[in-house]
């Protein structure tokens, strides 16, 4: 992330892992299991990861159009 990027960041757009489970509705062992695995970016601020909305919400919208046998980990299936 350029220095551009991140002086365009407003508040709510870095999310805790806690919070970007809940957001996606899963475990926040999914969500360190998408990171872990390069399915999701992380940004660390110090010591802590934190997510960017915007690279969950992508992660969100893929998993919605893909078939049962592609969606990540935890995501909910395609019916």
């Amino acid at each position: 992330m350029g220095s551009a990027e991140c002086m365009a960041l407003r508040p709510g757009d870095l999310l805790r892992v806690e919070e970007a489970a809940q957001l996606a509705t899963v475990r926040p062992s999914t969500i360190r299991a998408w990171l872990s695995r390069g399915r999701l970016s992380r940004v660390k601020v110090g010591r802590c990861t934190r997510i960017l909305r915007r690279d969950l919400e992508e992660l969100i919208r893929a998993g919605c159009s893909v078939d049962t046998a592609q969606a990540p980990e935890g995501m909910p299936r395609a019916s």
